[in-house]
């Protein structure tokens, strides 16, 4: 079987018996876990730290999950990182990257799950008025 203990943990030290003919009060010392390292994630069922594969990034180790790589990234177990230059992408609560834009000359693909955000770049002699309305 496996201890398994709180996140911020209060330990009490005390001394049976007296030292110099003297009684030694408890004495208490906060034990908390280490910080996941980057490219892992904390697993709260199992209460440890959990590398994420190749094929996904994590944007908070303690506090998210490890997440899948949207096509519009390059993930490296770590993080996530734009495919298209002026690409703009932020952390949601739940620590998923979401697509907010694309630069001029791509169209922004949002419609069909995280794992699909990309910016898709137009075709040669096309535009697109609106490149941010998926």
């Amino acid at each position: 079987g496996r201890t398994v203990f709180e996140a911020n943990l209060t330990v009490w030290h005390s001394v049976d018996g007296e030292v110099d003919s003297r009684r030694l009060p408890s004495v208490p010392w906060t034990v908390t876990r280490a910080a996941c390292s980057a490219g892992s994630s904390f697993s709260v069922a199992e209460q440890i730290c959990v590398a994420c594969a190749a094929d996904q990034y994590v944007i908070d180790p303690d506090q998210t999950a490890c997440q899948p790589c949207p096509k519009g990234c390059v993930c490296d177990g770590a993080r996530a990182v734009p495919r298209t230059v002026g690409s703009v992408w932020e952390p949601s609560a739940d620590g998923v990257l979401i697509l907010q834009s694309c630069p001029l000359g791509h169209k922004l693909i949002n419609t069909a799950g995280v794992e699909n955000q990309e910016c898709f770049k137009c075709p040669a002699s096309t535009f697109i008025q609106d490149p941010n309305n998926a």
